[in-house]
């Protein structure tokens, strides 16, 4: 049957069937870029932000292991009663950073619908 037909529709025929594969490839290409948009905005929102929170966490834990280890490794009482202090406070500042990061997972639960 296509053999019947002209050169010229021939070639605009496979042209156009060309120009139609490319602006089906375009279109799913635009599509998956905005959805890798999304989910990018979401991470730098949301996600980076429990991580760090979360490293903050981890370091002032570390600090209160260093603290306490030098606190025992002095042995004096004064430096003792320091030490515990500074190791107060940092407790006192990785548990409000552990409440902040327990609200933020709590509200994404509710807002995702996950209880």
């Amino acid at each position: 049957m296509l053999r019947n037909w002209p050169l010229a529709t021939r070639l605009c025929l496979g042209l156009g069937l060309l120009l139609l594969t490319w602006l089906a490839v375009t279109a799913t290409a635009v599509h998956g870029l905005a959805g890798t948009r999304d989910r990018l905005h979401e991470l730098a929102t949301d996600h980076f932000t429990k991580v760090v929170q979360a490293n903050l966490l981890i370091d002032r834990a570390n600090d209160i292991a260093r603290t306490l280890a030098q606190g025992l490794l002095e042995g004096d009482d004064a430096d003792l009663d320091r030490v515990r202090e500074l190791a107060r406070s940092a407790r006192s500042a990785a548990q409000t950073s552990l409440d902040w990061l327990w609200k933020q997972i709590a509200r994404r639960r509710e807002t995702c619908g996950r209880g």
